[in-house]
This record gives C-alpha cells, sequence and structure tokens, in this order.
C-alpha cells in the first residue's frame, strides 16, 4: 500500500513539472483566463521556470481486492523416519474366540506292540450251584468209573545201584582266632575351630594315642568333620610319623566356588599294616596338595562349630 502512495505522488509532482515548463516556452497568453489574473510583468523576452513547492500528500486510495491464492507448491523431500517410541502399555487379554469346527477323523494308526502279560488276577467269587441231574441220564452228563478185571502178577525186578555216596568224615581243623581278643578301638574328641597356615612339609592338626595289642593285626584308621580350605589341601594320617605303607590315607580337598561355604563334612578312612605293637601314634596332618600352585599364606579350615572324630580300630588282617 505504501509503495503505491509513493507511485502515486511522483506522478503527480512530475506532471505538474511539465506543465510550468511547458507554459513558460509559449510565451504570454492572450486568453480570457490570462485577463484575470494579478498584475504581474508578463511582458518578459525569456522566462525562466523555477519548480514549484511540492505539494501535500494526497489521501491514500482505497486498498485493492485481494489476489487469489498462490498455486500450491511442490511436495518437499521425504524426511528420514524418527525413532521408535518407547513400548506402550500392554493391552488387556481379549475374549476368548468362539470354538473351531471339528476336524475330519484321522486315520488309524499302525497296530501297537502287544503289551506285557499283566499279573495274574485274584480268584473269583465260587458260582452258583447247579442243577440236580435228572434220574436216568447219568451216561449223558458223565461216566461213572467201574473196578477193572486184577492184573497179572510181574516178576521181581533186578538190584538198583546206589545213586549217593556216604560222606566220609574230613579232619579235624586248627583252632581258630578268639575274635573278642582283636576287638580294640578308641576314639579322639575334639570341637575347635582350626585356621592352619600350610606349606609342602604339612602340619599336624590333632594326635591321638593307642595302644595296639598284636603285632600280627592292622589298623583301620577314619576322621569324621568339617574339612575346608583357601586352596587345594592335601588332608592325609601319620602312624608313628610315618604315612602308611602300600596306599597312604589321604584326601585332595578343593575349596567350593566364591570359597562359600567355607567347609564341609568329610569322611577320610583306610587301613595301615606292619605296625608293630604296643605304645601307637597315629596324627591327622593337612599341607599344599602337590603340583597345584597356590597362594602364600594360604588357610586349612578344621572345625567350624562342629566336632571332629578319628577313629581306630585293631583287627585281623582277615577283616580288611
Amino acid at each position: 500500500m505504501a509503495v503505491k502512495v509513493k507511485t502515486l505522488y511522483l506522478t503527480i509532482v512530475l506532471v505538474a513539472l511539465l506543465t510550468e515548463m511547458v507554459n513558460c516556452q509559449k510565451g504570454p497568453s492572450t486568453s480570457s483566463s490570462d485577463a484575470k489574473k494579478t498584475k504581474m510583468d508578463q511582458s518578459c523576452d525569456k522566462c525562466t521556470c523555477i519548480p514549484g513547492i511540492p505539494g501535500t500528500h494526497g489521501i491514500p486510495g482505497t486498498p485493492g481486492t485481494a489476489g487469489r491464492p498462490g498455486d500450491d507448491g511442490q511436495n518437499g523431500v521425504k524426511g528420514e523416519p524418527g525413532p521408535s517410541g518407547p513400548a506402550g502399555p500392554r493391552g488387556f487379554k481379549g475374549n476368548s474366540g468362539f470354538p473351531g469346527k471339528t476336524g475330519s477323523p484321522g486315520k488309524p494308526g499302525k497296530p501297537g506292540f502287544p503289551g506285557k502279560t499283566g499279573p495274574r488276577g485274584k480268584p473269583g467269587f465260587p458260582g452258583p450251584s447247579g442243577k440236580p441231574c435228572p434220574k436216568g441220564a447219568h451216561d449223558q452228563w458223565r461216566y461213572q468209573a467201574q473196578k477193572g478185571d486184577k492184573g497179572v502178577k510181574g516178576s521181581k525186578g533186578n538190584k538198583g545201584e546206589a545213586l549217593y555216596f556216604k560222606a566220609m568224615k574230613g579232619e579235624k581243623g586248627e583252632p581258630g582266632n578268639d575274635v573278642s581278643s582283636f576287638l580294640n578301638w578308641h576314639h579322639c574328641l575334639w570341637n575347635r575351630d582350626d585356621r592352619i597356615s600350610t606349606s609342602k612339609k604339612g602340619t599336624v592338626v590333632q594326635e591321638c594315642n593307642y595302644g595296639k595289642r598284636h603285632h600280627n593285626t592292622a589298623l583301620k584308621v577314619s576322621f569324621h568333620g568339617n574339612l575346608g580350605g583357601t586352596t587345594c589341601k592335601r588332608w592325609y594320617f601319620k602312624v608313628n610319623d610315618q604315612e602308611c605303607s602300600g596306599s597312604p590315607i589321604e584326601a585332595l580337598i578343593y575349596p567350593p566356588p566364591n570359597n562359600h561355604p567355607k567347609t564341609n563334612h568329610h569322611l577320610i578312612q583306610g587301613f595301615c599294616p606292619n605296625v608293630p605293637a604296643g605304645a601307637t601314634s597315629v596324627a591327622l596332618w593337612v599341607g599344599d596338595c602337590p603340583g597345584v600352585v597356590g597362594r602364600r599364606n594360604s588357610t586349612a579350615y578344621c572345625g567350624n562349630n562342629s566336632s571332629s572324630t578319628i577313629m581306630i580300630e585293631e583287627g585281623p588282617m582277615t577283616f580288611y
């Protein structure tokens, strides 16, 4: 709107200037309109035109009618899909659908293998009594046995041979050992929580003193109690400061995962032959497992709020 007003104003100014210039070039006019003018010196030979004072702005015109809407622009480039939104809450369970139609029956399967014979059933109840047989109809229902004629006497048979031999009395055996004289057992019981620093040389856990009666017997030694360790530990017995000959009485116990629980119940037992009669020392030892690299200053545990027991029994070698 402001541009239109400026354009109109400039047009009016230019028209006024051009009109003044034309009048000056024509000279004094003899028309009746010139007589009515005020007294002026119009006898100048040559007129000099001076621009007049610009007029005031005219009244702005009325706004024109609105133009028609422009055509739609072209579609823009399709943007990339945005990130997936969070999953919505789980909806309620829908209503159960209507049951479907019953399907057609399948083909008969192949005959199965015969099953095992079942257990014998219980005896049935006795049946009702039969009707009495009609008189004179015995031959129709059953045959009555009749006594036959006496047979001819047979000849005497030969004497038979003996089928079994008479057992012969064996020789008298040597007197057996009096088992009661060999029954000699002893047990050591203690209730404490042992934390033992171990090494490859081993450490004594508990020692028991025992009196062996015979030289031709063996010792059965066993341990019952809770054992554990921060690394693999070897628990073993020594009799008179020596491990048992032949097969040592031992157990390799590894720590549980994450060292929990710290201890578990274990049973270690075996027998020691060739132990002389007299005062005998039986001791439980613990040391590091052979060939296992463990941490320095590792600890072995025995007890853990429970009792520990060492059992010692003497008996003939035939017992074991």
